[in-house]
């Protein structure tokens, strides 16, 4: 359960925070400030990095050693928290390298 969030959470936030900053920037524009864009991208930063940690900390926590000959299934929870981890640091740094063009360019 633990996760869930940065395997599907943290690209659905990548999607949202897309959606949300390209509605946002006639707003930003009229205001003449990256502000509202910042916010959005900071909350879905947080969110992603939390939920990358999150599914790190489990990866740790579930990767003991086990016998060689125990059943296969033991290693299902250790390959789903390393893949989770691996796609919420990637939707993360995405989330980053979008926020640069936000950082240099005017909304206008």
């Amino acid at each position: 359960m633990q996760t869930w969030p940065a395997l599907l959470g943290a690209p659905a936030v990548v999607l949202v925070n897309l959606s949300v900053n390209s509605a946002l920037v006639s707003r930003a524009c009229a205001l003449q400030t990256n502000a509202p864009l910042e916010v959005v991208t900071a909350a879905a930063v947080a969110f992603s990095l939390f939920a990358t940690l999150i599914a790190w900390r489990r990866w740790g926590a579930t990767s003991v050693r086990t016998a060689p000959d125990s059943v296969a299934l033991a290693a299902r929870p250790v390959f789903l928290a390393s893949v989770a981890t691996g796609v919420g640091a990637f939707s993360t740094l995405t989330l980053v390298a979008m926020a640069v063009p936000q950082w240099l360019l005017s909304p206008c």
